[in-house]
Formats: structure tokens, C-alpha cells, sequence
């Protein structure tokens, strides 16, 4: 298995040799609906199984062998069911259109990491590019954007390069991994008033000066 993930009582299954799998309503044997699937950040909406591969890609889901339909192309894409959410190969902006190609609009004329964001229902969250690289200047803000567009809201600093959002459902705050040499996971409100470490340096030293291998 490569990954796995849950739609509507189905679970569909990515394998290690690129194909993908479903078992439907809690069966124990699978359908192989692709015998060559590379997709990622996955959704299921309006009929169809949405996933990122070198743009945004779909098939019919009522069809016993679909054939996949590429609708945007050229991009880092995220769908949230609504709308898909796009980085374009050729400026790095923030773009989002229809979940069938269509409508596209411009939402933020600045270079996006696309590896950092995630989304509620309200915001979209990222960080952005920084100097045209992961590290650099500004290279630990956090933004936020409302999904239905307006400028894109800074939220919190962090004291080293911000790398990757993860959303706790139910929850107030996010998880923000990082790219420092530690490691360092933070927890962070989704307003950015609380920065809190999760975690301690590797090989940290305890009381009695002994290294005890501490990596919580």
C-alpha cells in the first residue's frame, strides 16, 4: 500500500506498483478502477474522484472502468469538494476555478508553497515561497485567505522556516511541521494569537547531563 483513504462507506487503496483500489461498502475483496494511478490529495465530490498528478484529474466514479480527465493542467492542485485550489507551474500564484475547470480567478498574485497549505471551511492556509525558495526571508509566516477570496491575512511568525499545515478537526489549532534542524513541530491558532513548540531538539540532555535521545 502506498496510501489509503475513505469516501462515502468506500475505501480506496493507492498500491505500491501504481494502481488504484476500491472496496465498496465494507468489502473484503477490491475492484481495480486504474491500473496506473500516481494521484494524491485525493477528494470525492458531485460523482467523481478527484486527485493531483501534474494538474487536477478526475474520473466517474458510476463508471466500471473510467478513463481519467485531466481539467486543469500544469499546476499544484487541492480540492475542498467546492472549489479547486491551484498553483501554476509557469508564476507560482494562487489561483481557484470551478471543480470542473471552469471560472478560473487569480486570488493572490504572490508565490504560494503549495508542500504547506490546508484548509477549513472558512480559510484557506499556506506560507509562501520564500526568495523563490523554501528558506529565506519571510520564510516562517503563516497566512491565511478566505476560500471565497480577499487579501491574503498573515498570522503568525515562526522562529524558523514553516513547512507543512496539518488542520485538527474540531479543533481551534493547526499542526505546522518545520524545516529546521530540529524538527521542531508547533502548535499554532488558527488566528495566530498562540505559537506553541510540540516538540524538544534531538539529542536533548537531561538533568543529569546524559544524552537521552529525547525526540517527542
Amino acid at each position: 500500500v502506498s496510501h489509503f483513504f475513505h469516501a462515502d462507506g468506500d475505501l480506496y487503496v493507492a498500491t505500491a506498483d501504481a494502481s488504484l483500489l476500491v472496496y465498496e461498502d465494507g468489502a473484503k475483496k477490491p475492484r481495480t478502477m486504474l491500473d496506473e494511478y500516481a494521484g494524491y490529495w485525493e477528494s470525492v465530490s458531485g460523482g467523481y474522484l478527484y486527485y493531483a498528478f501534474e494538474g487536477m484529474n478526475r474520473i466517474r466514479l458510476s463508471e466500471e472502468h473510467p478513463t481519467p480527465e485531466k481539467i486543469v493542467e500544469n499546476a499544484a492542485c487541492v480540492s475542498d469538494g467546492m472549489h479547486i485550489y491551484y498553483v501554476k507551474d509557469r508564476d507560482g500564484f494562487l489561483y481557484r476555478c470551478c471543480m470542473d475547470g471552469s471560472g478560473e480567478e487569480l486570488l493572490l498574485e504572490r508565490a504560494v508553497l503549495p508542500a504547506s497549505w490546508n484548509f477549513d471551511g472558512t480559510y484557506l492556509y499556506f506560507r509562501l515561497f520564500a526568495d523563490g525558495g523554501l528558506e529565506g526571508e519571510g520564510d516562517g509566516v503563516l497566512y491565511r485567505m478566505r476560500k471565497s477570496g480577499g487579501e491574503a491575512e498573515q498570522i503568525a511568525e515562526l522562529p524558523v522556516p514553516a513547512y507543512q499545515i496539518f488542520m485538527l478537526p474540531g479543533r481551534e489549532e493547526m499542526i505546522v511541521t518545520t524545516l529546521s534542524p530540529e524538527n521542531t513541530v508547533y502548535l499554532v491558532s488558527k488566528d495566530g494569537k498562540t505559537v506553541e513548540p510540540l516538540t524538544e531538539p534531538r539529542n536533548a540532555v537531561d538533568e543529569g547531563g546524559k544524552d537521552n535521545g529525547t525526540d517527542r
